[in-house]
């Protein structure tokens, strides 16, 4: 079991850079929330036999990358290329801005709020994404189903803040329908989601 760990704000080796040095690529084995800096390849991993959350509040990321049954909790921030998930790790997501969100393995995803501005990539028939929120439509990207599908709605927020979400693969059934690996749920009551969305960033202590 890890002692001591908590949450980690990251200094150190994670230092913010200076705004004319190429971001550094890092390697995350422990706890660890990021609040701040600019950083370019992040990768996370378990430290067996426990697991690694890593919560991102605020900074910027080119892309992270999660391994093994590790968790990424983004809050805020912004991953400009791609978030990643390997294995069985697991991503949640309720604020920030992704480039592109791609699910490998038996990886999963819930999505609760941010925004999605590329594309949503299931590689594997193993991998699954739960989105969260109110008002789904989905209907097929350039009117054939061939280019992927477009998943609006608006996010449980206080504006109740619109979406659209492109799900590119072209063969899977329509998200939110039997056998769709892209899982549409509609929101509880607000009390219920926030208990939901607290036991899902702590998922990752108690997979395995």
């Amino acid at each position: 079991m890890k002692t001591g760990v908590g949450f980690l704000i990251v200094s150190l080796a994670f230092l913010p850079l200076c705004t004319n040095a190429t971001p550094i690529a890092i390697d995350i084995y422990n706890d660890t929330t990021i609040s701040s800096g600019e950083y370019g390849r992040v990768n996370i991993y378990d430290t067996p036999p426990d697991q690694t959350t890593v919560s991102l509040l605020g900074g910027i990321a080119e892309s992270v990358w999660t391994y093994d049954s590790s968790s990424f909790n983004m809050q805020d921030g912004n991953v400009s290329w791609v978030i990643s998930a390997q294995n069985t790790s697991n991503i949640t997501i309720s604020g920030g801005s992704v480039g592109s969100l791609q699910l490998i393995g038996h990886s999963i995803a819930y999505i609760f709020g941010g925004n999605i501005s590329g594309s949503l990539g299931i590689m594997e028939n193993t991998a699954i994404a739960h989105i969260y929120a109110t008002n789904f439509n989905v209907a097929p990207k350039n009117g054939n189903p061939m280019n992927g599908w477009l998943i609006t709605g608006n996010w449980d927020d206080a504006t109740n803040s619109p979406f659209t979400i492109w799900s590119r693969n072209n063969t899977l059934p329509m998200p939110g329908t039997a056998g769709s690996q892209v899982v549409l749920h509609i929101v509880p009551e607000p009390v219920t989601l926030s208990f939901l969305l607290l036991g899902l960033m702590g998922l990752g202590k108690f997979r395995g």
